[in-house]
């Protein structure tokens, strides 16, 4: 009976660890993925600002 205590117990601490693994590297990912969407945003806008940009080099320069 002992030994199946033993195996249980050694099977929650199997899971625990993949568990807290696979959380760590869900929580990596998800930095990564909130890194990006920064980036992309402020790619966007710069592009946006340069297209008004040259816009108004067309039309007010002259």
């Amino acid at each position: 009976m002992e030994e199946k205590i033993d195996k249980l117990i050694e099977g929650q601490i199997k899971i625990q660890t993949k568990l807290e693994s696979i959380e760590d590297t869900t929580q990596d990912q998800e930095k990564r993925i909130r890194s990006l969407e920064t980036k992309f945003w402020t790619a966007l806008g710069t592009f946006f600002v340069g297209i008004g940009t040259f816009i108004e080099g067309l039309f007010l320069g002259k």
